[in-house]
């Protein structure tokens, strides 16, 4: 990553890169032309030339805007390059040379609210609001948010929606104090939640957030307990004798408790991939108006022993 220049028996560095310098070409009027791994640098007036696209080959999640724009996350941990957005002819890239307040570039979880604003998931910093131009960060130190078990500062945020109130809920990935999901109201207020109550269930390693007509939020757990769960605080945020929550697992009629994606459809549905097909759960309404929950679980035969790693809705909900 460095360039040097050999004269009179006498070597000298003349730059150093952060990205990898693969050659060398001198163009007597541009003058020394370096192929990079990310792009071709003009050394003389410092330039970088490129085609414009995305950053790398990583999209773990997607989310599109109001206005058709297409924002992507991009990696957990050192594999991230920060956040994307793609408006049908520039790609963006948000990384932390351009917005030092992001303080890293793992940014693993991707959301656009129906009200403009844009949530990203870090891996161990939090989550940020784009807003605009204004970018917001939130982590540990500004918010009642607890990291992993060995780092409370360490938070990792899978998953981000809105519910029918234009509350932000978020997903801990690993919370050292167990509460794996936090909202945040409109007025900044928070509340935490421990999902399910039981002291005896460690639910750790959360994904796939959606969240229902009813406000029932849906989300899996791929750590001690490998399951699906289902919660509603029944909108009384401070009161948590009337919530509702659940487990579900292949003894209740899963293909797999190795969850890969959620999804709810127009009508309401669950549809729930994993590495066995799909499933699909029907008669949510029952969560919030039963005290037992009468839950459907139907399989999609032609879909048996398919590894499914994304379900989609579209406007005429055809799922694909």
């Amino acid at each position: 990553n460095k360039l040097y220049e050999f004269s009179n028996s006498t070597l000298n560095e003349l730059y150093t890169s952060s990205s990898d310098l693969r050659n060398l070409l001198y163009s007597p009027s541009l003058g020394i032309i370096i192929a990079t791994s990310n792009g071709v640098l003009t050394f003389n007036d410092n330039k970088t030339y490129f085609p414009n696209g995305p950053v790398a080959n990583q999209f773990p999640q997607l989310s599109v805007d109001n206005n058709g724009v297409l924002w992507t996350s991009t990696g957990n941990d050192v594999t991230g390059k920060g956040i994307q957005k793609f408006d049908g002819n520039i790609w963006t890239n948000y990384n932390t040379s351009e917005y030092p307040e992001l303080l890293t570039n793992s940014f693993y979880s991707i959301y656009a609210a129906p009200d403009g604003k844009i949530f990203s998931g870090n891996w161990g910093k939090g989550f940020v609001r784009i807003d605009g131009n204004k970018i917001t960060r939130f982590d540990a130190s500004n918010t009642p948010i607890v990291g992993i078990p060995g780092d409370g500062n360490f938070v990792v945020i899978t998953g981000l929606a809105y519910d029918s109130k234009n509350n932000l809920w978020v997903l801990n990935y690993d919370a050292g104090d167990k509460n794996n999901l936090a909202m945040l109201t409109p007025d900044s207020s928070w509340y935490l939640f421990q999902i399910p109550a039981q002291q005896n269930i460690v639910v750790s390693k959360n994904a796939n957030l959606v969240i229902d007509q009813y406000d029932t939020k849906w989300f899996n757990s791929l750590g001690n307990t490998v399951a699906l769960f289902y919660f509603n605080e029944n909108k009384t945020y401070q009161n948590s004798a009337d919530d509702k929550s659940g487990i579900i697992t292949t003894s209740n009629g899963l293909n797999s408790n190795d969850i890969t994606a959620i999804q709810i459809d127009k009508r309401g549905d669950v549809w729930i991939g994993s590495n066995r097909g799909v499933n699909i759960i029907t008669n949510t309404s029952t969560i919030i108006n039963n005290t037992t929950p009468q839950l459907r679980i139907s399989n999609v035969f032609a879909l048996r022993q398919q590894v499914i790693t994304a379900i989609a809705v579209d406007p005429l909900n055809q799922k694909w």
